[in-house]
């Protein structure tokens, strides 16, 4: 098999952050490899160089003998280049049939005079394309080949997926990559996803596929190669068994290589790749929620925060300091003690923060305007 698309030297920087380090890669006409490593290692920074989206800083990327690296990414899609990504970029209040459309987006015709004047041609073509798109879409669920017209939101995370790749695949792509296309998916729907793509496969000749996954039985059931990354690096390059073999490999975290056997007790109830800190931090008794609730606990993507105030602390706070302001603006013999905020002694109306915070900079203000605070628009009734 001929080489499809070929990377030497690839290198992409941000700033002293070297994503891709020198990158040596070659995928062969029809195969598919699979592209597997740490969070972190450059894999959706070599599709993103790929596809135009980020510029390589050094070396260069050759697809069919062209020179991917300065060209534009509709120039990329034209030359027979697509994509998923790893969260879901569909358009959810459009239909089936509008989604998958706008993936055959070079094999349409959009010149103002065809779809103005030639009505009977634009009919013609819209016939052919749904034709094509439901067949499409029917390799993977004859289910959803019969709901073109429906909105996408109304579908689960799986037919999304399969909405996607038919999208990247209807402009009959000579090269797909597919990133992380089992994410957010149970074990089961990733199986049945796989199944699909193989049965897709084996119907469009000469389609070659990169795939970018997590999960190693995906990769050691349809992958033919496999390159792990780390750091930007190429560290190992083989069949999926000799990549599990691999020593290098072992660091960089892939796949379920045993180690050590632990001691008796030793590090029961650790979270796999937890920080000690957090480790410990998770190990504490956890609260009731009434205590939790007024402790204002938060946990976000597995860094703490500090406990923080309840609102009606942080709005009585807010309040002092308006009337702290107000005594400062104030002239030295009309200054008033306590809580003048929520009444005006000479109207006997309630007014807003920023009605006396004008009144004391001496600007005018409104007569009989409504109170911009909530508080006084309860009092006022």
């Amino acid at each position: 098999m001929s080489v499809l698309l070929a990377c030497r030297g690839l290198s992409v920087r941000f700033g002293g952050l070297v994503a891709l380090d020198a990158l040596d890669l070659e995928v062969r006409q029809g195969a598919i490899l699979g592209l597997i490593g740490p969070n972190g290692s450059g894999k959706t920074t070599f599709f993103n160089v790929i596809t135009g989206v980020y510029s390589a800083a050094a070396g260069e990327a050759r697809f069919g003998g062209e020179d991917l690296t300065r060209l534009a990414p509709q120039r990329i899609y034209a030359a027979g280049i697509t994509r998923t990504f790893q969260r879901s970029r569909l358009a959810l209040p459009l239909s089936i049939f509008d989604n998958v459309m706008i993936g055959n987006h070079r094999l349409l015709d959009h010149g103002l005079w065809f779809n103005l004047f030639r009505r009977a041609a634009l009919k013609r073509q819209l016939e052919e394309n749904l034709e094509k798109a439901r067949a499409l879409v029917a390799a993977f669920s004859k289910r959803l080949a019969g709901r073109m017209f429906d909105a996408v939101g109304a579908f689960s995370m799986i037919d999304r997926r399969r909405i996607e790749i038919c999208r990247a695949l209807v402009s009959e792509p000579r090269l797909l990559l597919l990133d992380e296309p089992s994410a957010g998916m149970t074990h089961e729907e990733t199986r049945e996803l796989m199944e699909d793509m193989l049965a897709v496969r084996a119907r469009v000749q000469g389609l070659t596929l990169v795939i970018i996954e997590h999960e190693m039985n995906v990769i050691e059931r349809i992958t033919e190669r496999c390159v792990v990354l780390n750091y930007g690096r190429k560290i190992s390059e083989g069949a999926y068994a000799e990549v599990a073999r691999d020593p290098e490999r072992r660091t960089s975290g892939i796949g379920n290589e045993p180690g050590p056997r632990p001691q008796p007790g030793a590090g029961r109830g650790r979270p796999r790749g937890l920080e000690p800190e957090l480790t410990a931090e998770l190990r504490r008794p956890r609260l009731p929620p009434e205590e939790r609730i007024g402790a204002g606990i938060q946990r976000d993507a597995g860094h703490l925060h500090r406990p923080q105030r309840p609102a009606g602390t942080l709005r009585r706070l807010q309040h002092d300091d308006i009337d702290r302001r107000i005594r400062h603006l104030q002239p030295e013999g009309s200054r008033q003690t306590g809580d003048a905020g929520a009444h005006d002694r000479d109207t006997g109306r309630h007014v807003s923060h920023r009605a006396r915070i004008a009144r004391a900079r001496g600007r005018p203000t409104a007569a009989g305007s409504r109170p911009a605070c909530p508080a006084a628009r309860r009092v006022r009734g």
